[in-house]
């Protein structure tokens, strides 16, 4: 555990007019947005600040734990070992202005504030500075200089904020196999500041707390710390009568610290492979002519690699795509068959770039896009791959579809990489204008060789 100081404390209202008593509020503690697969490349990660704001009168003796869900997740030496809040009281002291000349009238404004709130300030306006020992009148006959002045006239003070001083001493950690939760516990061990202060108000920041990134990713959607506050109580967990011995019930004794969620996302975008395959001439070679389709060899589907926003993101290096079908691409062939490297450049293309075909096979076209940019966000825009057919193979129609897998990594350190598979999304399909009847099975009769000179129809049983 680590000491920490604090100085800071949340506003509550003059004359300490607060909402209802309660124990130790955390609605000031924030959560951060966090992928998993930003965890799988890190050891450990800290939450926000833990800013408990103490909404009832503690003394010495009083307890302040926090209870963390699941064991060997959290760090409890990364909290610290003692946290104070100095006492404080702040007043707000209202000002009436009144901007003047050279005048030599009694009844000028200035005057008239001056008389009406003999505490005053006086104030030059250009220099910004003042000066008690002119009198009144001759403040506001303007005798500082010819440019205007201003006179701040401080009316009674309000009070902002007012809350005693209290120290916070780490006593012990453990883990609770009942309620499978971690927890610490701190005891008030001091309280300072004025008699009439009470630690209505304060606030005390234990701290980021540091947390094992792969327990933290298996742990689920979200992550929350709670506390719980007693009096004089020695012992915890309860074990004997099983009731907690708060200070006040609380509405606000829980915090979300991790909302965990995968990062990416496959998404279709709203044109898809749609065209019709023709068994006219040529059978099956090319596709049905279509309105908004000027070319009866082409069909093109969009996509895109949805991100949400995260406070803690790994960042995508290379994506690659497998677009799939039965004998989806048993049509597409190499146009130079005596070199090695296989030429597809007329039948596939790619609207963007960074994208080039890796591998084909009749059932899967796969293809990578690789990024341009040290944050990947180039690989988020949408794209689309564009089919054309070369009119000599026969076409089958069927249903495509599209996955990928992200290979993604941090800017430091940079050589830590990692590989997440995203779910196949249907990418369209191709029709054809003629219907399809599948025979499960067709019986023949036997032939001789003489028959065989035949067609074989009248065969059919």
């Amino acid at each position: 555990m680590r000491t920490q100081l604090l100085y800071t404390a949340t506003l509550c209202a003059a004359a300490l007019l607060c909402a209802p008593a309660h124990t130790a509020d955390l609605s000031q503690t924030s959560s951060l947005k966090t992928s998993h697969e930003y965890l799988s490349l890190v050891s450990s990660v800290d939450s926000q600040p833990l800013r408990v704001n103490l909404s009832d009168n503690y003394v010495v003796g009083d307890f302040l734990i926090f209870e963390f869900p699941g064991n060997g997740i959290v760090d409890t030496e990364s909290l610290p070992n003692t946290v104070w809040v100095d006492p404080k009281e702040e007043y707000d002291l209202p000002t009436v202005n009144f901007a003047f000349n050279s005048d030599t009238e009694i009844e000028h404004p200035c005057n008239t504030a001056v008389a009406e709130y003999p505490q005053y300030t006086h104030w030059h306006y250009e220099s910004q500075t003042t000066y008690p020992w002119l009198t009144t009148d001759e403040l506001c006959r303007g005798y500082i200089s010819e440019s205007e002045h201003l006179l701040r006239v401080m009316t009674a003070p309000d009070l902002l904020l007012a809350h005693g001083g209290i120290t916070f001493d780490a006593i012990g950690t453990g883990y609770d196999t009942v309620q499978d939760l971690t927890w610490a516990k701190y005891r008030v061990t001091a309280i300072s500041g004025e008699v009439h202060l009470s630690t209505v108000g304060a606030e005390a920041d234990f701290g980021s707390v540091t947390f094992n990134a792969s327990a933290l990713s298996e742990f689920g959607p979200a992550f929350s710390v709670r506390t719980l506050s007693r009096t004089g109580y020695d012992n915890y967990p309860d074990s004997t009568s099983g009731q907690t011995d708060r200070i006040d019930e609380h509405e606000h004794d829980s915090a979300v610290l991790f909302e965990l969620d995968h990062q990416w996302q496959l998404l279709a975008g709203e044109v898809l492979f749609q065209r019709t395959v023709d068994v006219g001439e040529p059978y099956r070679r090319l596709f049905v002519p279509a309105s908004g389709w000027a070319q009866a060899d082409v069909d093109e589907g969009f996509y895109q690699l949805g991100s949400g926003a995260f406070d803690l993101a790994a960042q995508p290096l290379r994506v690659v795509y497998q677009l799939t079908g039965p004998q989806r691409f048993s049509w597409i062939i190499d146009y130079d068959h005596a070199d090695a490297i296989q030429d597809y450049s007329t039948q596939i293309s790619f609207s963007d770039s960074k994208c080039g075909l890796l591998s084909l096979s009749e059932n899967e076209l796969t293809f990578e896009c690789v990024t341009e940019m040290t944050d990947g966000s180039d690989l988020l825009s949408a794209a689309s791959i564009r089919l054309t057919l070369n009119g000599q193979e026969i076409v089958e129609h069927g249903e495509f579809k599209l996955n990928a897998d992200v290979v993604y990594g941090l800017s430091n350190p940079a050589s830590t990489e990692g590989t997440t598979t995203l779910a196949a999304i249907p990418f369209g399909e191709w029709g054809l204008n003629a219907a399809v009847m599948n025979v499960a099975a067709m019986p023949f009769a036997a032939q001789t060789a003489t028959q065989q000179q035949a067609t074989g129809i009248d065969q059919i049983l």
